[in-house]
């Protein structure tokens, strides 16, 4: 009878062992099953977010550019297109031939750029620095600084086309400076079109980089600034030693963008000139070809050229950057 009782309790404690078995594989399966469901429910979320980028990078970048540099080496003629490099040959003799207007618009987008990306970058500093104190009147600045960004640029550009009119301000101002009822041509007139557009530039353009600059120096420790005024730190010793370093991050960035920009700084000559008063620029002179006169040939093959000078520049750039300053932490 005890004998018969043990073996029906090892029977039972096999059973059991058996059901519990049971149970585990039923309950991983399920967690895997759920793991499994959540999985594919979070590839379809991420699917659907990535598609349509992928598909505007396909189409508008691949698909563009590589059409672009396909028609950098083709020509037309009577009998169909023929691959040559022709195109690259024009684009050449044009920037090298005095007064030609590729020439000239190369010169217009290199002042352009160093106006916008080097004089007015060190000048955004300063004024961003300015604000970054709390100097009486900061808010006033940053509201004026602001204000070309917010407003649509076709709206600017109309109030200061506006402003340069014979009825307007400025017009009335060189009427009584030089004793005349006749107002040149500000946009217009060879003599004035392009310092006027690069004055339009430098009034509005401050606001986009001090947004940027404002909102990495107001990352800066406290701190660390009373500490160095209390040491008998100056103005521009805090700027160079201190600001500079730990906004380095920022700065690189916005360094490296605007050398990418070296040759496609263009301002807002469609809105303001329509490239009268020879105040072409490089992206301009191909916009207008292809816009207006519908060649496609030769503006690729200028892009091109550009492309092939400034990649090694901007990337050269970013490497010295890497490879001699380091981000601070803070």
């Amino acid at each position: 009878m005890k004998a018969w009782q043990k073996v029906k309790d090892i029977g039972y404690d096999i059973s059991c062992w058996f059901h519990n078995l049971k149970n585990k594989l039923f309950k991983n399966r399920q967690k895997k099953s759920n793991f499994s469901t959540k999985k594919k429910s979070q590839s379809i979320f991420v699917f659907a977010m990535l598609i349509v980028p992928i598909i505007h990078f396909l189409v508008f970048w691949v698909y563009v550019n590589f059409s672009s540099i396909m028609f950098a080496f083709q020509k037309n003629t009577p009998t169909g297109i023929v691959f040559t490099l022709e195109n690259f040959e024009y684009a050449i003799k044009e920037i090298f031939r005095e007064g030609s207007t590729i020439s000239s618009a190369l010169k217009n987008t290199l002042v352009t750029w160093v106006l916008d990306n080097v004089v007015m970058f060190a000048l955004s500093i300063l004024w961003s620095w300015f604000i970054y104190k709390r100097i009486k009147g900061g808010a006033v600045f940053r509201i004026i600084f602001y204000i070309p960004v917010i407003v649509s640029g076709a709206a600017v550009t109309t109030i200061f086309t506006f402003m340069l009119q014979a009825k307007g301000p400025i017009g009335q101002l060189y009427q009584v400076l030089y004793h005349t009822k006749e107002v040149p041509s500000f946009l217009l007139d060879e003599r004035y079109a392009m310092k006027t557009v690069l004055i339009y530039i430098f009034l509005t353009g401050f606001g986009g980089n001090m947004v940027l600059l404002s909102g990495a120096m107001s990352r800066i420790p406290k701190e660390m600034m009373e500490s160095a005024i209390m040491d008998g730190c100056g103005m521009w010793r805090e700027i160079f030693n201190f600001v500079i370093p730990l906004c380095w991050s920022t700065l690189s960035t916005m360094l490296i963008i605007s050398l990418a920009a070296l040759f496609t700084a263009s301002g807002p000559i469609l809105l303001l000139t329509g490239g009268a008063g020879k105040t072409f620029t490089l992206s301009y002179w191909i916009f207008y070809q292809v816009k207006f006169l519908g060649k496609y040939n030769q503006p690729a093959a200028l892009g091109l050229i550009f492309t092939f000078i400034g990649m090694p520049i901007v990337l050269g750039v970013r490497w010295f950057f890497g490879k001699f300053f380091t981000d601070l932490e803070y």
